[in-house]
């Protein structure tokens, strides 16, 4: 891996290991539809306001401890906390009425207007700890020893070098294939290729130049889920009197990019112009509107004359930070920029000042992070829409909105239980997002992974339609 980001084992924030030692009340099954982990079954009251979880009996954490209702009652509790930076705990944290643990394996946790979007915290993002021995050894004990119920054990961590872990041989699917599993945190891209190459490594993940040099030596590729999705956004636009406070700005960053000569020449072919905050055409919702902006450098260059730039600026150079993972599409964008006539400085960061900037909701124009922008290259969703609060509510953690109109129209559709209606007003929400310039889309690749010769292939993650998603709870038994 290029970077750890949040050295914590503490899922209130944002790790990129945790999942493998942790289950969720449920997740995305290898055929797409919505499967349990620590919920075994679950069902929605015909209001849409009681969700019903049974746990799943037999299930144990890594020192043998069953996981019961009272762990999700603590790990839901712990989830919702004020301090909590996980970005799907706010629509949780706002919509909550209510818990109870009828009996052991019984969770039932109850809202106050319905919100079938629920799914999205639900699965993945919401990790089931282990409440007994958290209580026993207290949570400080608990970050330097961590256990959960996955399919991985804790075994060791050293900062920013490696974490080791074992095969839980009992876990509840099935113990993993291999005995152990290290995750080796390693920058530098070469280095990365150079250990694949001498057999030191089993996965690695690089730019497209180095994933097609290594096909065409025989590594074989590996697809992982929906495409990978480009983008960049801006802060606190409505509180700077910075170059990125004007619309025109911000429209003219995009029309200067040639997307099509990206995907043709940096990614090799292997990508599509076009994309918006976790969306792509395979996304619920997805609207023409949000199709890809066209490369139009002389409309580009009118808007920033009319904007007075840079003259009408104190402060004209424009800031945008970046994990160095990410740093090669910033700096491409960046020449694009500097064509048109804007000062843009790519500001490369480490992972976790990267979140601390990112994750930033500012009350001040003093704030670090007010006026400046930052790049998102991440997998997309198959339904985006608590990962939207963030971009376009108010109650967002990015800073990068505050027009009352949209936590209006959001709040519409997180009520709305009609699915064909709902998707119409998502669609409205997100075309007005669009419209708002806080975030523009720039492409779209295939997530792939090279591996070595000792792993085969193994199944690319797919999503059914929110319709089928819904129709899979729905039915659940």
């Amino acid at each position: 891996m290029s970077d750890f980001g949040e050295e914590t084992f503490d899922p209130n924030n944002n790790i990129a290991t945790w999942y493998l030692f942790y289950d969720s009340v449920m997740n995305w099954g290898p055929d797409g539809n919505l499967v349990g982990e620590a919920a075994e079954s679950w069902t929605i009251s015909d209001d849409g306001l009681t969700w019903t979880f049974k746990v799943r009996e037999g299930m144990t954490f890594h020192n043998g401890d069953p996981v019961t209702s009272a762990d999700f009652s603590y790990s839901i509790k712990r989830f919702m906390a004020p301090d909590s930076t996980n970005p799907w705990a706010p629509r949780v944290r706002e919509n909550y009425a209510g818990m109870s643990t009828p009996d052991k394996y019984t969770y039932i946790h109850k809202t106050k207007t319905p919100e079938l979007t629920l799914v999205a915290s639900w699965a993945a993002p919401l990790p089931i700890l282990p409440s007994k021995y958290i209580q026993e050894v207290g949570f400080d004990y608990f970050l330097e020893h961590p256990i959960g119920s996955g399919p991985w054990s804790f075994v060791e961590y050293t900062p920013e070098t490696n974490i080791i872990f074992e095969a839980f041989d009992d876990y509840w699917d099935g113990a993993p294939y291999f005995e152990t599993l290290e995750c080796i945190q390693v920058p530098e891209e070469a280095t990365r290729v150079a250990m694949l190459k001498r057999d030191e490594i089993d996965l690695i993940q690089v730019t497209m130049d180095r994933t097609v040099e290594l096909r065409d030596e025989g590594y074989r590729l590996q697809e992982l889920g929906l495409p990978t999705i480009s983008i960049y956004a801006f802060q606190g636009t409505w509180m700077t009197d910075g170059p990125t406070g004007d619309v025109r700005i911000r429209q003219a960053m995009s029309y200067a990019i040639n997307r099509q000569e990206v995907i043709d020449t940096y990614f090799h072919g292997l990508g599509y112009p076009g994309c918006f905050w976790f969306m792509t055409e395979l996304t619920w919702g997805y609207d023409p509107a949000l199709d890809a902006d066209p490369y139009d450098p002389e409309l580009a260059r009118q808007l920033i004359e009319e904007a007075g730039y840079p003259d009408a600026f104190a402060t004209p150079t424009i800031h945008l930070y970046t994990p160095a993972q990410w740093s090669e599409e910033m700096l491409i964008c960046q020449g694009y920029w500097e064509e048109i006539g804007l000062d843009v400085e790519v500001q490369i960061v480490e992972m976790g000042k990267f979140f601390d900037l990112m994750f930033s909701r500012a009350d001040s124009p003093d704030a670090e992070c007010v006026g400046q922008i930052w790049s998102w290259i991440n997998p997309s969703v198959n339904q985006n829409v608590y990962h939207s609060s963030n971009m376009f509510t108010s109650l967002g953690v990015h800073t990068t909105a505050n027009d009352p109109e949209m936590d209006v129209l959001y709040d519409q559709v997180l009520a709305e239980t009609n699915l064909e209606r709902q998707e119409q007003l998502w669609s409205e929400f997100m075309v007005r997002g669009h419209g708002m310039w806080i975030v523009t889309g720039m492409w779209q690749v295939p997530g792939y992974w090279v591996t070595s010769e000792y792993l085969g292939e193994f199944t690319k993650r797919a999503y059914l339609t929110y319709q089928e998603c819904f129709d899979g709870i729905k039915h659940a038994e």
